[in-house]
């Protein structure tokens, strides 16, 4: 076939056309397929990667199930991802280790939960007192002028220590009348060996001597007399002895020393204060015991005896008998000590009666003029898991208990039944046999709180 020169033009504009049509699907293709320009069998190494690594695992599927897939399998992951996220915080929320030095510092005491007697207790309002057996007022035996003190508010002092010196008159009129004793009776004696030697020789009468054995007796009066006016003031033997050796020092000083042993409560004394026998220089008690005083109303007096066994609980604030006890946590420890008297009349304005307890108080954390509680047993009922009061805190909330095992801590709620001042029932929450917290569950609270806080940021 010959084609003319306007033949060859129309074929080649034919041509030209078909090519741009067919490049238009190849163009898209090449722009959304990543492989596109590869060559056959770089293709083939993609498409057995990408089925290797499940990309064809919706093949087949039309776009809308395609997407639906894609959607479905990105809520899942992070649904996986929200779930995982959560419960690790809520562990890091209730789980809280603590080493067992930890445990040791912060006070933290365990024990297995178990039945028990749930006590009911008599609870009597009181106030700690300064034990009367062990007072000691200082008062001077004679006026005079303070010239120092030695002792002041708080002092713990013992027993014949110097409180202060006094300058006394009356102190240097009995000192001097005691030397002038003394010195009289070594004349008398004198004198009484003289005529006695002169009536064996038959010089002197008889008469004579035995006037002189009277003077001596006399004088011996005198000084015994003498000696006993000092004593009274204070003086002891030594200081009589040093007294007639140096007899022209110190006759107006005077001693003031403690009656016994124990601290300075009250001072009320200075230099140069004028002091007679009714001042009150110093008050002196030992409290290593204390008396705690707890008041009783007639309805409850039957079942309060001498000798019975009381707990006795600090109380910030004076509390009215037979009210509802907090559990201690002020820091002092409960004590215990025995009913030692009973008053044996009731008093007319409040129609009670006060029961006295002597309380030891070797470390001095019971203070006089502290309000107290009394807790006095009067029965109790046996129960299935019984704990402390203060093992129970409040946690979000709720009466919570800390529970330990192997992870460390737990925050747990618990159910209570009947509580006694000291003890509570656990109806659910806890179970016999289970290690949780009797001391220190504030501390672990605290620990919980700190472990939040640093996973909050």
């Amino acid at each position: 076939m010959i084609l003319t020169r306007h033949g060859l033009a129309a074929l080649a504009v034919y041509l030209l056309s078909g090519c741009l049509l067919c490049a238009c699907p190849a163009r898209e293709k090449a722009a959304t397929d990543p492989h596109a320009g590869e060559s056959a069998e770089e293709h083939a190494a993609h498409s057995e990667g990408g089925a290797e690594h499940g990309e064809d695992s919706h093949s087949g599927e039309s776009a809308e199930e395609h997407a639906a897939h894609a959607e479905h399998a990105e809520h899942d992951e992070h649904g996986a991802s929200d779930e995982e996220g959560g419960h690790e915080g809520h562990d890091h929320a209730e789980l809280v280790k603590l080493s067992p030095e930890q445990l040791r510092q912060y006070g933290v005491k365990i024990a297995s939960a178990s039945g028990g007697r749930l006590e009911q207790y008599l609870t009597l309002p009181g106030e700690a007192a300064v034990n009367a057996d062990t007072v000691g007022h200082v008062l001077p035996k004679l006026p005079g002028v303070v010239k120092s003190v030695h002792a002041n508010i708080g002092d713990q002092v013992r027993k014949g220590q110097l409180l202060a010196v006094i300058e006394s008159r009356e102190l240097a009129e009995a000192k001097a009348d005691y030397i002038a004793a003394k010195e009289r009776l070594s004349i008398a004696q004198a004198a009484s060996e003289r005529e006695r030697g002169l009536f064996e020789k038959g010089i002197s009468p008889e008469q004579d001597y035995i006037d002189a054995q009277n003077h001596v007796r006399e004088t011996e009066i005198e000084v015994r007399a003498a000696e006993q006016s000092l004593s009274a003031l204070g003086l002891s033997k030594a200081q009589l002895e040093k007294l007639l050796q140096d007899p022209h020092s110190g006759l107006t000083r005077y001693e003031v020393h403690a009656p016994s042993s124990g601290r300075v409560l009250e001072k009320h004394v200075s230099v140069g204060e004028m002091v007679d026998s009714a001042s009150e220089l110093f008050l002196v008690a030992d409290l290593s015991t204390v008396w705690v005083n707890l008041n009783v109303s007639q309805k409850d007096l039957p079942r309060v005896s001498e000798g019975q066994k009381v707990r006795i609980r600090f109380s910030p604030t004076a509390m009215a008998e037979g009210a509802d006890l907090p559990p201690g946590d002020s820091g002092i420890p409960d004590a215990e000590g025995r009913i030692d008297y009973i008053d044996a009349l009731l008093s007319e304005d409040t129609r009670s009666a006060q029961a006295r307890i002597v309380l030891d108080n070797p470390d001095g954390v019971w203070k006089p003029g502290m309000f107290v509680t009394g807790l006095l047993a009067v029965g109790g009922d046996a129960v299935d898991v019984l704990v402390p009061l203060e093992s129970i805190i409040k946690f979000e909330g709720q009466q919570t208990v800390f529970v330990q095992d192997a992870h460390g801590f737990e925050p747990r709620t618990v159910t209570l039944g009947r509580q006694s001042a000291t003890h509570a029932e656990v109806l659910s929450g806890l179970k016999a046999g289970e290690s949780f917290v009797i001391a220190g569950a504030f501390m672990v609270k605290a620990e919980i709180g700190k472990s939040e806080a640093s996973h909050g940021h």
